[in-house]
């Protein structure tokens, strides 16, 4: 099987300048996807930028959880019908530990039925759906697959869980813990009963700023990273963004710099060289099961 390589824009809608860098990323770099973030409060920008750009390709980025302390994010359902997701009753938890604690299961699917309608309703259909911080994969607290393969049965999406435990090793240091090992191993298969298509592989630069010295250095990480794709369906995720004025990014300098990369020449022609097929999730060899 041919390498097929789906890069994918997380976060798109957090504020203007990452949804200018996105579409800059789809016109003018290597970007092949993005997921939005409906409770965002740049999303509906980001939803109208792929309805006038045929360009942009993109999925639901479920999210539960806001790390923008000095911006809360409001449900998207009726704050009484998720009150256990919510923190004074009104805005989505910061903590992901008080997620899982008090999170009940059948509110967490009314919201994220609620995100993707919140997308569907303004005419754009999800290509896919992943996750924001990784909340619905239980590996740091509950899972939540139930709701989240709910959705993507009913509206037939692919959905961001690599096959492959490439992802977990590398984020682990080579020792997956038995429980997460278990539960990655129960999804994919429950997944693949199901018929959802899930990509093979997961990869992404982990490392936080301060370990990141320069552009250069990311640069060539994800040039390596591109050099050692295995076969099938990978998808890369990155932050791209330009410099905010008006959101505190985690990760700061480091998703402008990932934005660069997008465009940078060297990048491009790697993938050209190296014969990787760039796609979309609503344009790769699928094969569940």
């Amino acid at each position: 099987m041919s390498r097929y390589l789906i890069i994918n824009a997380d976060d798109y809608g957090v504020c203007p300048e990452t949804n200018e860098a996105v579409e800059e990323a789809f016109n003018n770099g290597c970007l092949t996807s993005c997921t939005v973030m409906p409770p965002a409060f740049a999303s509906i920008d980001a939803i109208e930028r792929a309805k006038r750009n045929q360009k942009i390709k993109m999925g639901l980025h479920i999210t539960l959880n806001s790390e923008y302390k000095d911006d809360p994010w409001r449900s998207i359902a009726p704050p009484s019908f998720v009150s256990s997701l919510l923190e004074s009753g009104l805005y989505i938890r910061r903590n992901t530990e008080d997620l899982y604690r008090h999170a009940v299961s059948e509110e967490v699917e009314t919201e994220i039925f609620a995100q993707y309608r919140y997308i569907a309703d303004r005419g754009y259909k999800p290509t896919h759906a992943d996750n924001h911080c990784g909340t619905v994969y239980g590996f740091t607290g509950r899972p939540f697959y139930d709701p989240v393969f709910s959705l993507c049965s009913r509206y037939k999406l692919p959905f961001r869980l690599p096959k492959r435990k490439t992802y977990l090793e590398t984020a682990y240091g080579g020792r997956i813990p038995e429980h997460t090992d278990r539960l990655h191993s129960e999804a994919v298969e429950k997944a693949a009963r199901l018929g959802i298509p899930l990509p093979d592989d997961l990869v992404t630069n982990h490392e936080g700023l301060r370990d990141i010295p320069s552009y250069e250095y990311l640069k060539f990480f994800y040039i390596r990273t591109v050099v050692n794709l295995k076969e099938g369906i990978t998808e890369l995720y990155m932050h791209p963004s330009k410099e905010s004025k008006t959101v505190k990014l985690p990760g700061g300098i480091k998703r402008v710099w990932e934005y660069r990369v997008l465009l940078d020449d060297d990048f491009k022609k790697t993938i050209e060289r190296e014969g990787i097929n760039l796609v979309s999730y609503d344009t790769a060899p699928f094969r569940c099961g």
